[in-house]
């Protein structure tokens, strides 16, 4: 069950939003790219919250251990290594972390996760959990993508004069 949902004006960031995000240990959150906050990655993980998500393709990072990918993993798994991303000022701060690259071969495209999703680079806190379930976390938050697509073509708001929180909240209701 969702533990944390929030509404926000049209304008604002959505990486803001990481901030408040207060989630019991052991939880584990998953966004996209967008919300690129490295300094909070760590502090996911000091607080023992896990995440997944997408790397940026301008992310700074140098490669550590590459962990092996077991014989009967999905052979879509192209990458589970362990990863220094690099931020703050001067690039002087590190979060360790793990990238998975996954292929998608419906869209014939790499994911790469930070405990992220199938063709593409994802990343990810979580070292316990497999390369296959990591990739499948996020392919359910794509879901999740596909469900609002859906309902913007069949119920489009292009009457809907609102841009803040009271509007959506409205409109919700």
């Amino acid at each position: 069950m969702p533990n944390f949902v929030r509404f926000t004006e049209a304008t604002r960031h959505d990486h803001i939003l990481l901030g408040e995000v207060r989630l019991p240990k052991d939880s584990i959150i998953v966004f996209d790219k967008g919300y690129v906050d490295y300094a909070r990655y760590d502090l996911f993980t000091k607080e023992g919250v896990f995440y997944v998500t997408r790397l940026k393709d301008n992310a700074v990072y140098e490669c550590g251990e590459e962990y092996d990918i077991s014989d009967d993993a999905d052979d879509r798994i192209l990458k589970d290594e362990e990863i220094f991303l690099f931020y703050g000022k001067n690039g002087q701060e590190k979060h360790r972390c793990r990238r998975i690259a996954f292929w998608d071969s419906k869209n014939k495209r790499v994911f790469e996760f930070t405990a992220y999703f199938v063709h593409s680079t994802s990343i990810t806190n979580n070292f316990e959990l497999s390369a296959e379930t990591i990739a499948s976390i996020y392919k359910k938050r794509w879901q999740i993508e596909l469900l609002f697509k859906q309902l913007k073509q069949n119920f489009p708001l292009k009457y809907f004069l609102g841009d803040n929180q009271n509007a959506i909240l409205v409109l919700c209701t």
